[in-house]
């Protein structure tokens, strides 16, 4: 509900490790999505009757993820482009 709240034509999302192993990178300067990611903890206490006891909790932090159309097929344009640039500044000395 997040998702669609923020950006309703967003069709697949994912964080920004997420589209590096996928083989695409997210474009510099993109806004995320934020979202509400849950973190699991484990707590040690000690009960009344001076026993340790293990309490489960879930917390959320917020995160971001970014839709397919905010990411490029990798490599990236600029790769070449970098390549271009450095071929012309030897041409050009």
């Amino acid at each position: 509900m997040l998702i669609w709240r923020q950006r309703p034509d967003a069709s697949f999302v994912g964080g920004f490790n997420t589209w590096l192993k996928c083989g695409r990178y997210v474009r510099k300067g993109e806004k995320g999505i934020a979202i509400l990611a849950p973190m699991f903890f484990k707590d040690k206490t000690k009960t009344a009757d001076g026993s340790e006891g293990e309490i489960k909790r879930i917390w959320f932090k917020v995160v971001y993820v970014f839709d397919i159309l905010s990411s490029d097929l990798w490599p990236s344009l600029c790769a070449l482009d970098r390549s271009r640039l450095c071929h012309f500044r030897k041409s050009a000395r």
